[in-house]
This record gives structure tokens, C-alpha cells and sequence, in this order.
């Protein structure tokens, strides 16, 4: 319900039959509020636990994802590695092929 003063802005009232207008103040009752402060507190902690929950899983996410990318890096050094050392030996085999086929015209 909104109630408007005479002399001031309007106010609404959110609460049930027990709140109460006292000078000018609008009051609600204690029993309520610490039934609102306990849940909210309840809420609070059950919040608390699932952020550190997600806050691990993230993590953990975070750990493995750059676990996999040096496992690639790793991978394509190695990889790099061998196509090096393959054409090294086709270097290799390919003198030596120029090298038999000079003896042989010789």
C-alpha cells in the first residue's frame, strides 16, 4: 500500500499486518528479520560453497588445458625434430646417390 504524506514524497510499505507506521518510520517486525537474516545467512554460505565448487573446477579446467598444450608443444617440437632428421638423411641419401652415379660414369 502506498501512503502519502502532506508534507513529503510517497512511501510504499511492503510487509503484512503486524508492520506498523510510527513516526514517520516504517517498522517491520524483529522476528521476521531475523528469519530473513538467518536464511539470507544459510543462502550465503551455500553460495559461498558452490563459488569455491566452481572456483576448483575452473582450476582444475585451467590446469589440464595447459597440460594438453604442452603436451602439443611437445608434440610438434618432436615432430619438427624428426622432419628435420628426415631430411637430413634424405640429404645424405641423395649425395650419396650423386656419388655412386659419378663412380659409375667415371
Amino acid at each position: 500500500m502506498a501512503v502519502s504524506l502532506d508534507a513529503g514524497p510517497s512511501i510504499t510499505v511492503h510487509g503484512d499486518a503486524s508492520t506498523s507506521r510510527r513516526s514517520g518510520r516504517v517498522r517491520k517486525p524483529t522476528a521476521k528479520v531475523r528469519v530473513v537474516e538467518q536464511v539470507s545467512y544459510q543462502d550465503n554460505a551455500e553460495l559461498k560453497d558452490e563459488i569455491n565448487k566452481l572456483s576448483n573446477l575452473v582450476q582444475d579446467l585451467l590446469r589440464r588445458d595447459a597440460e594438453r598444450e604442452q603436451f602439443l608443444k611437445d608434440c610438434l617440437m618432436k615432430i619438427e625434430s624428426l622432419e628435420k632428421e628426415l631430411q637430413e638423411e634424405k640429404q645424405r641419401s641423395d649425395r650419396h646417390q650423386r656419388g655412386l652415379a659419378r663412380s659409375m660414369h667415371a
